[in-house]
């Protein structure tokens, strides 16, 4: 069993709605990039000194397939 430890002060915002955006592939990675009309998810609050707003996603991938 795990036991996950919540801040009340922590708050998120956003993190219950679907996005939308645009997915990228350069050949090294692909980014997901939120449409820039549209409330990201963020968060605020408890020990945090500011507000933190989803900006993008990305990922990397190895030159070879056995890396």
């Amino acid at each position: 069993m795990k036991t996950i430890c919540l801040n009340d002060h922590l708050k998120f915002v956003n993190y219950n709605k679907p996005i939308s955006g645009e997915i990228v592939n350069n050949g090294h990675s692909i980014q997901f990039i939120p449409d820039p009309r549209i409330d990201v998810p963020e968060i605020y609050g408890g020990m945090l000194d500011q507000s933190y707003r989803f900006v993008q996603y990305h990922f990397h991938w190895a030159q070879n397939d056995n890396e």
